[in-house]
């Protein structure tokens, strides 16, 4: 992946993900990685993702990047 976990954000995983501030390998920026480890809630990220990439203003994250296995879906969000 090209980005590497640094940290957990909170102290404890809500019911369907969990949210880790990240740092991008190849420029060192900080970003923040929301991920899902249950398949049977990737729908909903996905979602989650679409609305996203529909939106465009200042004060909700733009998606970087998406990483997909069959055990874990992430979307990666500029902090």
């Amino acid at each position: 992946y090209a980005h590497m976990v640094c940290s957990c954000l909170c102290s404890s995983s809500g019911p369907i993900s969990s949210i880790y501030r990240v740092i991008e390998r190849r420029t060192a920026k900080e970003r923040i990685a929301k991920v899902v480890h249950n398949p049977k809630y990737f729908d909903w990220l996905r979602r989650e993702m679409d609305i996203l990439s529909r939106l465009h203003d200042s004060n909700i994250p733009h998606i970087h990047d998406a990483y997909e296995t069959d055990k874990m879906l992430a979307i990666v969000l500029d902090k």
